[in-house]
């Protein structure tokens, strides 16, 4: 070939752009290397040199079959100049070795084999790969669908209102309830307690949607009918008349003793209408369904007989009924249970506890409330440390509690301060009534045993030193306790190891005007009597000042409180069976208060955080709308 061919520099392309296919291949490697390298005199554009070249070889390989030269060339399929210049590089160095040997060896078969089965097995793998891939990502579509269809179909069978705490949202606790509701709305102030370990139960009756349904349509109902009740409870209290407006066969509430006689009336009319009592009834007597019915503690021994064997208040359906009653006696664990020297109160907690998993197992209402619509009664001393075992029992159910200490977890929105009433002979004969204002010769009086450090401070200060106030350990021989009483203004009262005393009661029925002497302690049925009206409080340092304080009263004043006493007698006297607006009606009330201070509701997002939060808590939903005071 000519060293000097033509190039067009216009058009960059060779003016001779065939080459004799047929004189190719009957050139050696050097005669051919020696034509390329001719071709690149560095003239015109080598693009169009370079692919004509790499084109006439392969093609002359074909047609001589010219394997050294295929074999070279197969693998140089340029995509861009740069690649077809370094690839033609190496080509060339290529071309250089086999061109030294005269005799280059086919491409053996076994070899073509091996290319083509590695290519079949590279087929397999990608086929096998985009299997997995599609497999995979099939399983994540469906596992991320499931949840949003299973929450779907629970929100659609349920109803928004449901009040299980075990169906309550994923979606919702990672998104918050405003997420799916559009906005976001106020929440009412919540109770936030955690749940206890042991109390919660996965487990519920209600397991079918349509009984979960059917409950909460229920549990509406009796928070429709609790709404209407606190609005008509406030209007009745925008009354500000002495006397109740509201008629009533047998007592119409009327003066100062009633911090508002026309709401107590009305709320008093509409409990006897509407409220429902559920009594549990797993447990055993005696430590269950059981209780003293004499000495101190008969109030509560009384009371668990009461809704045991009648029929107020009581309903056997437990989806109809507003609250539930615990019936445990603290007193009765006590005296089985208790060893001297050993703390009893730690044995009864673990058997309250015990109890609450078993209902809480066996029903839902626990769970439901998170024992908020649930009230226990005790008047031993170690009732509040009793029910510390149980967390939401101490901070979430209705405690009544003789040992009304505020110091000790007492709280008067929720809990319910119990009467101490000591009945010696289990009968009211002889306890009620006392001398005229005019015959009463004693000033101030008080007997009892050196019980806690309040009762010390008045032994040191007045015992024996004055003949108006008479302290003592215990009264004369031959001299009645109860006649004592009965012949004084003003009777002592003050706060023994605990802070509830029999005494309290025990002045109101000798109409004898109550001295208290105490710390945090709440008085009982407090949200409904005015005891200012009716007694005197003194605080612990001024018992030196134990007499100035009644001399400090007028003879008219005294016989208005003196008159007053008579007039609180009613509530807190026991009858068999009961009547109205005796102790027993008295003390469900106040439950019907604390009851009307909570509702019942589903959790939203707040409150399942908190749940969550607290290692296995949070209130089913419940919110205090204010305490109310008669």
């Amino acid at each position: 070939m000519p060293e000097d061919t033509p190039i067009d520099d216009q058009n960059g392309v060779s003016a001779n752009p065939t080459i004799d296919v047929a004189s190719v291949t009957s050139l050696s490697v050097q005669q051919l290397q020696d034509m390329k390298l001719q071709q690149f005199d560095r003239k015109g554009n080598p693009k169009q040199h370079i692919a004509h070249f790499v084109v006439t070889c392969v093609e002359a390989c074909m047609q001589s079959m010219r394997w050294e030269f295929l074999y070279i060339l197969q693998g140089i399929k340029p995509r861009t100049f740069e690649e077809l210049v370094t690839r033609t590089h190496d080509m060339e160095l290529s071309m250089e070795n086999y061109g030294a040997r005269k005799d280059v060896p086919d491409i053996p078969d076994n070899l073509q084999e091996d290319e083509e089965s590695e290519s079949e097995e590279e087929d397999k793998i990608l086929l096998v790969e985009d299997f997995i891939l599609s497999f995979s990502v099939s399983v994540f579509v469906i596992l991320l669908v499931t949840p949003f269809v299973v929450i779907s179909l629970l929100n659609y069978t349920l109803g928004p209102d449901r009040s299980w705490v075990l169906l309550f949202s994923p979606l919702e606790a990672l998104f918050g309830s405003s997420f799916f509701n559009g906005s976001f709305q106020s929440k009412d102030s919540t109770l936030q307690s955690p749940l206890e370990e042991g109390t919660f139960s996965t487990k519920s009756p209600a397991t079918v949607s349509k009984g979960v349904a059917k409950r909460n349509t229920r549990l509406e109902r009796v928070e429709a009918s609790l709404a209407k009740v606190r609005s008509s409870i406030k209007e009745a209290a925008q009354n500000g008349n002495t006397t109740s407006t509201h008629e009533d066969p047998d007592y119409v509430p009327n003066g100062l003793i009633y911090r508002n006689p026309n709401a107590f009336h009305w709320s008093y009319l509409e409990m006897e209408k509407l409220f429902k009592i559920h009594v549990y009834e797993e447990g055993e007597p005696p430590l269950f369904h059981n209780g003293p019915c004499g000495s101190i503690y008969s109030t509560e021994g009384r009371f668990i007989s009461e809704m045991e064997q009648g029929n107020l208040y009581r309903t056997k359906d437990p989806d109809d009924a507003f609250v539930y009653f615990l019936p445990f006696s603290v007193v009765m664990m006590v005296q089985y249970l208790y060893e001297v020297g050993n703390y009893g109160f730690q044995d009864s907690g673990h058997i309250v506890a015990d109890y609450i998993n078993v209902i809480a197992t066996k029903h839902p209402f626990w769970n439901r409330s998170l024992g908020s619509d649930h009230f226990m009664l005790s008047c031993h001393d170690w009732g509040p440390s009793t029910t510390s075992h149980v967390p939401n029992l101490f901070n979430n159910s209705i405690r009544v509690l003789c040992n009304a200490n505020t110091s000790e977890g007492f709280s008067p929105s929720k809990d319910v301060s119990l009467p101490e009433v000591n009945l010696k002979t289990r009968e009211m004969t002889g306890l009620l009534g006392g001398l005229s204002p005019s015959q009463r010769s004693i000033l101030a009086f008080f007997a009892g045993g050196l019980h806690g450090h309040i009762r010390h401070l008045l032994l040191e200060q007045w015992e024996g030193k004055d003949q108006d106030v008479l302290v003592c350990k215990a009264v004369p021989a031959r001299v009645s306790y109860e006649a004592m009483l009965k012949k004084s203004r003003f009777c002592l009262c003050p706060s023994g190891y605990e802070v509830a005393s029999p005494r309290i009661v025990e002045a109101i029925f000798s109409e004898c005007i109550p001295v208290l002497i105490s710390e945090g302690y709440v008085e009982p049925f407090s949200d409904v009597l005015n005891w200012d009206a009716f007694s005197i409080t003194v605080p612990v340092n001024d018992i030196p000042n134990i007499k100035k304080i009644p001399m400090g009263i007028s003879e008219a004043q005294y016989l208005t409180m003196h008159t007053r006493v008579k007039q609180v007698q009613r509530h807190f006297v026991h009858n068999g069976p009961p009547k109205r607006f005796d102790i027993f009606h008295m003390i469900v009330h106040s439950v019907w208060l604390r009851r009307l201070n909570v509702h019942v509701k589903e959790l939203n997002f707040e409150d399942d955080r908190h749940r969550l939060r607290d290692n296995g808590s949070t209130l089913k939903g419940f919110a205090l709308t204010g305490k109310y005071q008669m």
